[in-house]
């Protein structure tokens, strides 16, 4: 039994309205990032872009930049190559994930959460229970959503019930 208590608050930073740059507000969530939301999430925009990051003219993220997202953010990405992604996202990989600091989840939305656009992005910033691969439902994750007023701001759900609602492609996180 791997019982785990991470706690990482992040204050929310919503996405602008109506666009897509949920990733970015997640980016500058995970900084800490202060000043006006849209100024604070068009400046990491700004920023990835001009160091090389891959963003579509809509400012989505396409799935083939996450991983230069991660080593501009100098951060690890979880999985490290797409034929290693498991589904459901094990237990073990959201601890070591959260182990040092808040997490960036990738992935894609319910068709009934997905307003037309099921990509999606959260920051996750707390984990806390039995991280035993037998328990799933021991375990809880809290995260910030950036998307306003569509359900975004907080939630805590046991990891499969996470999983229901985001099919997790991809993590960016800490490993120091």
């Amino acid at each position: 039994m791997a019982v785990v208590h991470y706690n990482h608050p992040v204050r929310q930073i919503p996405q602008p309205r109506g666009s897509h740059k949920c990733w970015a507000a997640c980016v500058a969530m995970v900084r800490h990032a202060r000043g006006a939301p849209d100024a604070v999430v068009d400046a990491v925009v700004a920023e990835m872009r001009g160091h090389g990051v891959a963003i579509n003219r809509d400012d989505t993220l396409p799935e083939g930049s996450v991983a230069t997202l991660a080593r501009r953010l100098h951060m690890h990405l979880w999985p490290e190559r797409p034929e290693l992604r498991i589904y459901p996202l094990p237990s073990g990989v959201l601890a070591i994930a959260l182990r040092h600091g808040p997490a960036i989840a990738f992935g894609e939305r319910r068709p009934e959460d997905a307003d037309n656009d099921p990509f999606h992005v959260v920051v996750l910033d707390k984990l806390n229970g039995d991280a035993d691969p037998q328990r799933p439902l021991h375990l809880r994750v809290h995260g910030i959503d950036p998307l306003i007023p569509a359900g975004g701001g907080g939630f805590e759900l046991t990891v499969t019930a996470f999983q229901v609602h985001l099919h997790v492609t991809h993590l960016i996180y800490r490993a120091r």
